[in-house]
């Protein structure tokens, strides 16, 4: 048997592509056999043969594949769907010296704010930061690896310690904690004894997070402004044009059978999403970086479950309903709650241009399907969703259909658009005009029905949308093939309980279930949403911006404002005590501080 290594058909003939190309034809002139790409079959690439997506699946298993392309989600899709198992991701910075793999900005920010010292380097993780780590400091100022599984082993030349060693190099030895996970590792090294140790930067600075995560959406600023004024509600066709730029999340973590491994990043990223953290802070009238406001949290959780770990620990939710888990995990955090974030929202379109839409529409039903993610699917029996949308209709002078933009050329849109359905879309998550588009595209609506349950029943409520929930079985199918009832369509599910059924209304029970985590009650003017924005700010200066002493920051901001004497500052106290827990005063007695 030969040991030779296959070649490899790169998917994807494009700008990434070439890169990867490169890399591995400077390596071996013949590691490559083709290219793959869906729209560019028949074509040449780099000198190479582009085959069509058909002509892939016949001779994939012969050859190591390597997806080159930004959206991994929808060749993910393809691949399972065609049971294309056997693959690898490309990695953008494979290629790249270290310098240019962080980026010169993320390089130099790293240097700026190191703690300096002449110690000799334990670096506890032997894996891909701890690679960083290494080439970072240099060789020579690394004295070893630390780490639970691979004690014994020799990393990058390097011998690894395991964690009961570190005890006895704690005062000789400069020990950083370079793994994701920090959180597990410090809880255990405490229990082991060991005190003395610190979070490498790329970890504990929160500022270095903005060049860490560059790629994490669209970083070409020309697009994005594009993007951002493309019209999405009447021109929704425009939409296959930003397609491929499209990145969600932070490729290299991206697995088409899920989303795993990303919670370390999740609520930093989701500041990046939908617009809403843009729209707060136009409302508020601050100009801040989405590492220095308060860290919004999308999603309704009628329980107040939270499955994901905060970066920051200001927080901003809609209500209040996960304060009590949040609280769990760590006392002493702002938990700032400020109403349905929809309501700082300005509109797409201004008042001469929607009430142009409004005339065309007339008397218009919205819809809102239950809709794909990029890797789940939804199934349900559309063709009856779409009988009883077109029968109610009938009520209507128009019927808009909203679908998600990865269901735009899906069997249900086709469907709704051959019944004379107006289909539009908000754009991508990653997108900030795309709470603009979809305030615009719930105000033109005059009742709202949905089979759906999900954050646009509050958004309707909240701009007094009156509605109707249409139930039927909805199941979700991931792309690896698992299939189960989503939980949320469970039949004791509140809210689909409180959502009428028979006539379009808001009901007191709905307001009462929406109650807890999107509070009305809650709404901020515009001077206490700035307040807010600076006192999430002034907290990460007193802590430098350092997640490891965070409270530290949050107690001194604290004491400081006790003492405020300005109309400003005794405002930011009064929200600040607000986001605190009730007997904040008395704990801090108890512990003498």
């Amino acid at each position: 048997m030969s040991n030779k290594p296959k070649q490899k058909i790169l998917y994807g003939a494009g700008a990434m592509g070439k890169r990867a190309f490169e890399y591995y034809t400077k390596i071996d002139e013949k590691a490559v056999f083709c290219f793959a790409d869906t729209f560019k079959g028949g074509t040449e690439y780099c000198g190479k043969y582009v085959i069509s997506f058909e002509e892939f699946l016949e001779i994939c298993n012969d050859y190591e594949v390597v997806i080159c392309i930004f959206n991994l989600f929808e060749v993910g899709e393809m691949f399972a769907k065609n049971r294309v198992n056997e693959f690898i991701i490309w990695k953008d910075y494979i290629a790249l010296p270290i310098e240019e793999r962080l980026s010169e900005n993320y390089f130099e920010r790293l240097k700026q704010i190191e703690v300096k010292n002449d110690l000799a380097k334990i670096i506890y993780g032997a894996g891909e930061m701890g690679e960083y780590a290494l080439r970072y400091y240099g060789e020579d100022n690394v004295f070893a690896f630390a780490d639970k599984s691979k004690h014994g082993e020799e990393y990058l030349g390097k011998p690894v310690l395991s964690p009961q060693e570190l005890q006895k190099y704690e005062k000789t030895h400069d020990i950083i904690v370079c793994v994701y996970w920090y959180r597990e590792v410090t809880a255990y090294l405490e229990s082991l004894g060991v005190k003395k140790f610190r979070l490498w930067e790329t970890i504990d600075d929160l500022r270095v997070l903005e060049y860490r995560n560059e790629k994490d959406t669209l970083f070409d600023y020309e697009v994005i402004n594009k993007l951002i004024a493309t019209d999405f509600i009447q021109t929704p066709e425009k939409i296959n044009n930003f397609h491929n730029l499209y990145l969600k999340l932070t490729r290299e973590w991206v697995s088409p059978l899920g989303y795993d491994k990303i919670s370390y990043i999740r609520t930093y990223n989701d500041n990046k999403w939908y617009g809403f953290y843009n729209e707060m802070a136009k409302y508020a009238n601050r100009n801040v970086k989405y590492f220095d406001g308060p860290a919004l949290c999308h999603g309704i959780r009628l329980d107040g479950t939270v499955k994901y770990d905060f970066e920051t620990q200001n927080i901003m939710e809609a209500g209040s309903n996960s304060e009590h888990m949040i609280r769990e995990r760590n006392y002493e955090c702002l938990y700032f709650t400020c109403g349905p974030y929809m309501h700082y929202v300005e509109p797409f379109y201004n008042e001469d241009e929607f009430l142009k839409y409004k005339r065309l529409l007339g008397k218009n039903l919205l819809v809102f399907p239950v809709h794909t993610l990029p890797t789940i699917e939804m199934q349900y029996d559309y063709n009856h969703f779409i009988e009883f949308a077109v029968t109610e209709a009938k009520q209507f002078d128009s019927l808009t259909v909203c679908v998600h933009h990865s269901d735009y050329k899906s069997d249900v849109t086709n469907l709704f658009r051959d019944s004379g359905a107006r289909i539009v879309t908000c754009g991508y998550i990653s997108d900030p005009s795309f709470v603009r588009r979809l305030k615009t595209i719930i105000s033109s609506a005059d009742a709202v029905l949905t089979n759906g349950l999900g954050s646009h029943i509050a958004y309707s409520v909240g701009m007094d949308k009156p509605i109707k929930y249409f139930s039927q079985k909805v199941e979700y199918s991931i792309t690896a093939g698992t299939k189960g009832s989503k939980n949320i369509g469970k039949d004791d599910f509140p809210l689909k309980v409180a959502l009428p059924t028979d006539e379009y209304k808001i009901t007191q029970e709905l307001l009462d279930v929406l109650d807890g985590c999107y509070t009305f009650s809650k709404i901020k003017t515009k001077e206490e949403m700035g307040a807010i924005f600076d006192i999430s700010k002034r907290v990460l200066l007193a802590c430098d911006y350092k997640r490891s002493r965070y409270t530290e920051g949050l107690r001194q901001t604290y004491r400081e404002l006790q003492n405020a004497t300005t109309p400003e500052e005794k405002l930011q106290f009064r929200l600040m005590k607000e986001a605190l827990p009730d007997d904040y005063d008395d704990y801090l007695k108890k512990l003498g501080v």
